[in-house]
């Protein structure tokens, strides 16, 4: 959980729209995972389902 939230709340400050993978990511226990989670999505991070950024790849895809 450390590592990744630093990372999206880095990227945050940077600039960059961040999209967190909540099945993309793991932690030691489950809380820390979700207090992770609820942490990054109260402004740091969009939390988001890995097969949510494929549809929107393969639909950016399709319409080139």
């Amino acid at each position: 959980h450390l590592c990744c939230e630093t990372t999206a709340r880095s990227a945050f400050m940077k600039g960059f729209e961040v999209f967190f993978t909540v099945d993309g990511t793991a932690t030691y226990n489950e809380q820390l995972h979700r207090g992770a989670i609820i942490n990054l999505a109260h402004g740091f991070a969009k939390p988001v389902l890995i097969n949510e950024i494929i549809t929107e790849m393969d639909s950016l895809n399709a319409a080139e």
